[in-house]
């Protein structure tokens, strides 16, 4: 419906204007290689590295689990961090934002504890197993489609990855040629694509 595309434009458009998105070609860690190299290109005012990795969060009482992405990021960044509503305390566990309508699907409210299903580093940086744990739904995001699911950056320990990124988002400096930055960071090594958010 239109309400519904509505909200997912002014949710993807919110943050920087003109934001870029950067997908690296792997998990780097953060402050080094490429990370710093697109933080250091002319025309980037801000970038905020993000960790995006599969994850479940799993229905209890028969519903459903539900196939997310979780992305672990400085939720209070200034280039883009998810509209957070009903905001709650973490307390002892790990916090984690869902989509209202993955709420509404799971019978959950800000301050439920839930079971994740999410990857954690075995071996190296490119073996990964799966564990389940829970944390605590710190609040919901309006954006509509749920299968998008935010952890504080500071979590990103749960997936044995503290300090790594394979997403940089990218404010322009006001004024820069958006295009001509776009070509500039897809040209940096470990870069996958450059693209605006939305």
């Amino acid at each position: 419906s239109l309400p519904t595309i509505d909200a997912g434009v002014q949710e993807v458009r919110s943050g920087a204007l003109d934001r870029l998105q950067v997908e690296l070609t792997g998990i780097v860690p953060v402050s080094e290689g490429t990370d710093a190299a697109i933080a250091t290109t002319p025309g980037v005012r801000d970038a905020t590295p993000s960790l995006r990795m599969g994850g479940q969060l799993l229905g209890q009482e028969g519903r459903p689990p539900i196939d997310v992405f979780l992305e672990a990021l400085d939720l209070d960044n200034d280039v883009w961090h998810p509209t957070i509503r009903q905001a709650v305390p973490s307390g002892d566990l790990p916090g984690i934002v869902i989509a209202e309508e993955a709420a509404d699907d799971l019978g959950l409210n800000p301050g439920d504890v839930l079971r994740v299903r999410h990857p954690v580093v075995e071996t190296g940086a490119t073996a990964f197993g799966s564990i389940e744990e829970p944390m605590r739904v710190v609040g919901v995001h309006p954006y509509p489609i749920r299968s998008f699911a935010y952890l504080d950056d500071a979590d990103a320990g749960r997936f044995g990855l503290a300090g790594a990124a394979n997403v940089v988002l990218v404010a322009p400096t006001p004024g820069t040629d958006v295009e001509a930055l776009k070509r500039s960071l897809f040209e940096l090594p470990g870069v996958a694509s450059a693209q605006a958010a939305d």
